[in-house]
């Protein structure tokens, strides 16, 4: 799996060698803000860190294409009540996301940009906060390793720097229901904000 993501990162940014006109290669990190959806959960957001590369290809003065390679960390304090489950666990997803976004530029600071994201589950933490399930035993396993899903934002650009806040909308259930109930009928949906640097 490490492999595929290697080779889908040196395939994203590749691929855009033809554009060797208006190119820019940028960093940038933020913060996230998720929201769970699950049913009979009730879901706290946590604050989680962002942190990647991107490259500005630009096709002309208004449009453009910028995939990404991000580190993010979906967190919530999730709280259990019925049957099966009972009890709050405070749970840190730690994905790669490779989003590819249409970028539209109405004016020259001002970045509108959409696309779809493919994220690869790298790892899970949970920490019990409460009594009636043992948080602890869950495991990356009881999840599903792919999350596929959509993306909008909007950002400003003056010279080098750029900031902005995005919207991720997860189309893909985040729990394997054949490994166990956590998360058999859960998305995510997570705000980002950010701030970077472009060469």
């Amino acid at each position: 799996m490490k492999k595929l993501i290697l080779l889908l990162t040196i395939a994203l940014f590749g691929s855009v060698q033809a554009y060797s006109q208006g190119l820019d290669l940028g960093f940038k990190v933020g913060y996230n803000y998720t929201n769970f959806d699950i049913d009979n959960v009730s879901a706290k957001s946590r604050s989680g860190l962002m942190a990647g590369a991107f490259v500005k290809v630009k096709l002309s003065e208004t449009f453009g294409i910028q995939p990404e390679v991000l580190l993010m960390q979906r967190a919530g304090q999730l709280g259990y009540n019925d049957p099966t489950v009972t009890g709050t666990g405070a749970f840190t997803f730690n994905y790669i996301d490779v989003p590819v976004m249409l970028v539209f530029k109405p004016i020259p600071i001002l970045n509108i940009h959409f696309g779809p994201y493919a994220s690869y589950l790298a790892s899970v933490s949970v920490d019990n906060k409460g009594v009636g399930y043992d948080f602890s035993e869950v495991r990356k396993s009881q999840f599903n390793d792919w999350d596929f899903g959509a993306a909008a934002g909007v950002g400003v650009d003056v010279l080098f720097l750029t900031a902005g806040v995005r919207y991720n909308q997860g189309l893909t259930k985040v729990g394997n229901a054949s490994k166990g109930y956590i998360f058999a009928n859960g998305r995510t949906s997570v705000v980002t904000v950010y701030a970077g640097i472009a060469f």
